[in-house]
């Protein structure tokens, strides 16, 4: 069995390998990262919005979600309270309300997975640009990360463009001092036309711990159809409909060099944007792939689409699998493709024995969706998983194939 990918540290309790062990499972996690600007949000004037943004967010179910344009923290706490709900999963970082702003940024993060450290706060002419360090709690090193939180100026004339330079300037200083081994998210709505404005060359050129934009994708963004697909702002055709790509979540390299957190290949999306409403709302039509009711909800929420990608990192989990599995042993090839997969893929078997076999998937509780029985017909062998039939949702499983004598376990990442 080839063990790199899922990194299992097996601990045998009677003798062989072929004995029952208790197995402290190395496996890969994921948090889902969101960016949202939230038109201005403030309560009670806002408190018609709230049922929208709840439907919005609670279909994406972020891990660490940047909000702009909350107005005061009193707002911020009725955010949490009235649209993520759920307070035994989720908290808010304070707003620091020191300094007198139009809007201000706000920090929503899983609990259950992350750890609040410390908030610093970078300030700019216009706005802050909060910093906020958190930990991986069942990362296997507990690592920090430092996510961003930023809503540059708007408009398109020369002095606001310049404004934004000075903006990100002011990020580039506090990052020149920053320890070079903090992966960096920097996310929110940065209100730039052009991958040539200069705002956006500094990000991405000019910062000393180097930031990527997952989707490379330079251009001129504005009312350009080659990029209707990223375009996040507005959602509403009497705003102008979708034509501007002004929300971003930008990683830097430690996301991007295989080593430990990675960013989830293809899932860096616009979320609801089917790349076929460009000047048009984002419910006219209703999005292939979107229902109504969540289409209705994007229109209603906010004038921006919410900007969603995730990413992965080893994790420690105990007692995922207690079945035999011999280290190092080749006699049962797997593998799955495609892997990630967004609704079926396919698990491709080879194999040296004829006799039974056992085809299972679990979820990363440990928890058996299906097994079968299977006797190879041949050498090679193929089956396909459907994710709606089983109910799979977003997330982690592990498919094991196991004879007689031997077991092999892959990892499988399902992305809706």
């Amino acid at each position: 069995m080839r063990m790199s990918k899922i990194g299992l540290v097996m601990i045998l309790l009677i003798g062989s390998c072929f004995t029952y062990i208790y197995a402290q499972a190395v496996v890969y996690d994921t948090l889902t990262v969101m960016t949202y600007n939230v038109e201005y949000f403030k309560y009670p004037e806002s408190d018609t919005t709230i049922k929208y943004f709840k439907k919005v967010i609670q279909k994406i179910k972020p891990d660490i979600a940047c909000f702009q344009e909350i107005k005061n923290d009193y707002s911020g706490k009725i955010f949490l309270y009235k649209v993520i709900e759920n307070l035994d999963v989720y908290d808010y970082v304070k707003i620091n309300e020191d300094r007198v702003l139009d809007s201000y940024n706000l920090l929503i993060y899983n609990i259950s997975k992350l750890k609040f450290l410390y908030e610093n706060i970078i300030n700019t002419e216009s706005r802050d640009i909060n910093a906020y360090y958190l930990r991986i709690e069942n990362h296997v090193n507990q690592d920090t990360i430092v996510v961003f939180s930023s809503h540059l100026k708007a408009g398109d004339k020369e002095e606001q463009k310049e404004q934004r330079y000075r903006e990100i300037k002011s990020f580039q200083k506090y990052v020149g001092k920053l320890d070079k081994d903090y992966p960096i998210i920097f996310a929110g709505d940065l209100n730039v036309y052009t991958s040539r404005e200069k705002a956006y060359q500094v990000l991405i050129d000019s910062i000393s711990i180097d930031l990527d934009d997952p989707l490379n994708k330079p251009g001129d963004w504005h009312e350009n159809p080659n990029f209707s697909f990223l375009h996040t702002q507005a959602t509403r055709a009497n705003f102008g409909g979708l034509d501007d790509r002004f929300d971003f979540i930008l990683m830097s390299y430690h996301f991007f060099d295989g080593k430990d957190i990675e960013y989830v290949r293809g899932s860096y999306r616009a979320f609801g944007n089917d790349g076929k409403h460009l000047n048009k709302s984002i419910n006219d039509p209703i999005p292939s792939g979107l229902d109504k009711e969540i289409a209705d909800a994007l229109y209603n929420a906010s004038d921006h689409l919410p900007v969603v990608a995730r990413i992965s990192y080893p994790a420690v989990n105990v007692g995922i699998l207690s079945e035999p599995i011999c280290p190092g042993n080749y006699e049962i090839s797997l593998n799955i493709y495609p892997n990630p997969f967004n609704n079926s893929t396919n698990v491709h078997i080879i194999t040296g024995s004829m006799g039974k076999h056992i085809l299972s998937l679990f979820d990363l509780r440990g928890v058996k969706i299906f097994e079968k029985e299977f006797y190879p017909s041949s050498r090679e062998n193929k089956f396909g998983i459907d994710a709606g039939k089983y109910g799979m949702t977003t997330g982690i499983y592990f498919v094991r194939v196991s004879n007689e004598k031997y077991t092999t376990v892959r990892k499988l990442l399902l992305i809706k």
